[in-house]
């Protein structure tokens, strides 16, 4: 048996770096971090050296020097995803710096590759007498494209599934970490869910996702546990997060509990809250507040188990995503964008929400079709 605590975005910037002297930004969690045989987190900020060079640092960059990977290594984390869309921000050379000081200080990284190697291989850990396996994914999205770089994990439907029939029979216990989707939403899209599911049947035992910024639903499939957002976890809410409000600042850290055949014994959301909105710190609940948030939670776990629901909250979220393109695109001139857009959101990320406005309008014209006089039907 072994027990896994996962949290969801961990990230650092100018703000958030600085830290008293003796104080963990994880202090309220640690004594719960201390329960942990694996602990496991998503590092969705860049770490760099106090030399690094201005012009590689991108515009909107979420970095922050790196000393607080002593924070992380501190806090007792063993294995961080780095596969999320901030990889990128300070180039090859961010990533890299951000791989080599976490894994100097005995954090192992997945969802990245050194140079050379394959970004597909797991990281393997033996405990207890199970074997564990940890693989990173990132979905294509509008700030990295796989375009850029064959050392990071990207996703790729089947052969994603593939991998994780092939990995499963290298462990007892294949954990996957997928970086992907709609941000802000309180459920997944459907082919999002339908991804996931298809990872657990192909032998992913857990299976934990990242991006949205606010916590999704748990859900039992075939014996697999799929988180499908376990949102943010340390991370300033700026005036972007803002907008997510107070979704975003529900922090949670996920226990599960591993049987001595790489089963799921059982599993427990732990609730904390971002109360300091610039300071980004998990803190603790008080038991009213962890009763209402675990209330609302459950409530995300039953769209998961109402298809027609589920189908709904997709449609609503891919609407909504159309309004935001549509307020965007609609001021350019049909060149420019063609020049300068439709490529960059030509990716996977886009596509979930795409294919969510295809499906309401096709069901929208089913209704109107049956709704209609027979007579009609055939009028030019």
């Amino acid at each position: 048996m072994a027990g896994i605590i996962a949290v969801g975005d961990v990230a650092f910037d100018r703000h958030t770096a600085l830290v008293p002297p003796g104080q963990s930004p994880f202090q309220d969690a640690l004594e719960l971090f201390s329960t942990a045989d694996i602990l496991f987190g998503n590092m969705e900020s860049i770490m760099l050296p106090s030399d690094f060079p201005k012009e590689f640092i991108a515009k909107n960059a979420l970095c922050s020097e790196d000393h607080v990977a002593n924070f992380i290594a501190d806090a007792g984390f063993d294995i961080m995803n780095m596969a999320s869309n901030h990889v990128l921000d300070c180039g090859r050379a961010g990533m890299e710096h951000t791989r080599k000081r976490l894994e100097s200080l005995g954090v192992r990284v997945t969802g990245v590759s050194k140079r050379n190697f394959s970004p597909h291989v797991p990281v393997f850990c033996d405990l207890n007498g199970l074997r564990f396996a940890f693989l990173g994914f990132l979905e294509e999205n509008n700030c990295t494209h796989a375009a850029e770089g064959d050392r990071i994990s990207y996703l790729s439907g089947e052969k994603s599934v593939e991998l994780a029939r092939e990995l499963s029979k290298q462990c007892d216990c294949l954990v996957m970490s997928i970086h992907a989707d709609m941000e802000f939403q309180p459920a997944p899209s459907l082919p999002k869910v339908e991804l996931c599911r298809k990872l657990a049947d192909a032998g992913a035992r857990i299976v934990l996702c990242h991006h949205p910024h606010c916590p999704q639903g748990v859900e039992l499939h075939n014996g697999s546990l799929i988180a499908y957002s376990l949102g943010n976890f340390h991370f300033r809410i700026d005036s972007y997060l803002k907008t997510g409000l107070p979704y975003t600042s529900y922090a949670q850290a996920l226990s599960i509990e591993i049987g001595e055949k790489g089963n799921i014994l059982s599993w427990k959301r732990n609730h904390f809250m971002i109360r300091n909105l610039e300071l980004g710190r998990p803190e603790r609940t008080s038991p009213e507040e962890s009763a209402q948030i675990e209330g609302y939670c459950r409530g995300l776990d039953a769209i998961l188990a109402d298809p027609q629901e589920l189908r709904k909250h997709w449609h609503s979220s891919s609407l909504e995503y159309f309004k935001q393109y549509w307020d965007i695109f609609r001021k350019k001139e049909a060149d420019e964008f063609l020049q300068n857009d439709l490529w960059r959101i030509w990716n996977q990320e886009n596509f979930n929400w795409l294919a969510g406005i295809r499906d309401w309008t096709e069901r929208k014209q089913s209704e109107k079709f049956r709704n209609k006089p027979a007579e009609e039907h055939h009028r030019p």
